[in-house]
């Protein structure tokens, strides 16, 4: 009887790429997300005492900032003077998380977040449930925006990005 170790090379075929995911198609399940659901979020939020800060950029839309539990999210809105305003651009409301919130969600406690902002009321509770599922596959679909804020658009278009 004998024996012996067979020597291989190591693997060395390449990562395959993670399949083109259609966010589209994700949000499309999920409750629509309207100008006014968004301002009923900034009401829901300011009445429960989650509204953190506001402020007003150069162009003369708002960015509300809204703290559930341990995550925090901007919620950008439009003003009458202002037809490219951070939070409601021609793909409809967008939410920013920054570095630590998506640290939270590729940790895999978005469903807590979404849950601590539902306790908000319905229209914060719609918002987040819908960006945090759509960050959360873009983060697991490899999206890493280290330092920079990743922009989600609640209508899953265009697919969330690094801004």
């Amino acid at each position: 009887m004998t024996a012996g170790i067979v020597a291989a090379p190591a693997a060395t075929a390449a990562p395959s790429a993670p399949a083109a995911l259609n966010y589209a198609v994700l949000a499309a399940g999920m409750p629509a997300i309207t100008q006014e659901t968004a301002e009923r979020a900034i009401d829901e939020a300011r009445a429960a005492g989650a509204l953190s800060a506001e402020t007003v950029r150069p162009d003369g839309s708002q960015v509300y900032t809204i703290t559930a539990g341990s995550m925090s999210f901007d919620l950008g809105v439009r003003s009458e003077r202002s037809r490219l305003g951070a939070g409601n651009d021609k793909n409809g409301v967008y939410v920013d998380f920054n570095e630590y919130d998506q640290g939270v969600i590729l940790s895999g406690a978005g469903s807590g977040l979404a849950a601590a902002a539902c306790l908000l009321g319905p229209a914060v509770c719609a918002i987040a449930s819908v960006v945090i599922v759509l960050a959360g596959t873009a983060i697991g679909g490899n999206l890493k925006c280290g330092h920079k804020v990743m922009r989600v658009h609640a209508t899953g278009r265009p697919a969330p990005y690094c801004v």
